[in-house]
């Protein structure tokens, strides 16, 4: 397994997971990701010398409930840092996040939003001004860093 020989190299490596027929409905897709999350999990190790960052892109289409995020991806987020596993999680809506998945991402970047029930999530998470969020333009952000009130605004410059 690839994964397995690049964790062996001691060495940075990257893998893409892109499986050739992808399932079509949810409850097949989370089952494909949890196997991920279980691969990489297996590959934990606090001694080694590399960290092994996973990247978990679109989750809001391998979660099921806004509450506990109760899977190997929730320990992952959980439990993983005892193994020197760094887990970024990435969606374009917060609303339907599991709150494992919120509460143990400790920097967040927080772009425009389209929904109201987004603006509201962000806003409570942030602890800024829903109409702040609101006004927020193409590139402005704000991140949030570990801890309370410790919120940026800042903007991308190309």
């Amino acid at each position: 397994m690839a994964v397995h020989a690049g964790r062996k190299t001691k060495q940075g490596f990257k893998i893409a997971f892109t499986p050739n027929n992808p399932p079509k409905d949810k409850s097949s897709i989370r089952k494909l990701f949890l196997e991920a999350c279980a691969i990489v999990w297996g590959m934990g190790n606090g001694k080694h010398p590399k960290t092994l960052h996973f990247v978990a892109e679109e989750i809001n289409r391998v979660t099921v409930s806004s509450g506990d995020e109760d899977s190997i991806y929730g320990e992952l987020l959980e439990a993983g840092r005892k193994f020197n596993i760094m887990v970024h999680s990435v969606s374009q809506r917060l609303a339907p996040i599991p709150n494992t998945v919120i509460s143990m991402s400790g920097y967040k970047w927080i772009g425009c939003q389209n929904l109201v029930s987004d603006v509201e999530r962000v806003a409570k998470e942030l602890q800024v001004k829903a109409a702040d969020i609101m006004a927020l333009n193409k590139l402005e952000y704000y991140f949030k860093g570990e801890g309370f009130g410790n919120v940026k605004k800042g903007k991308f410059r190309f």
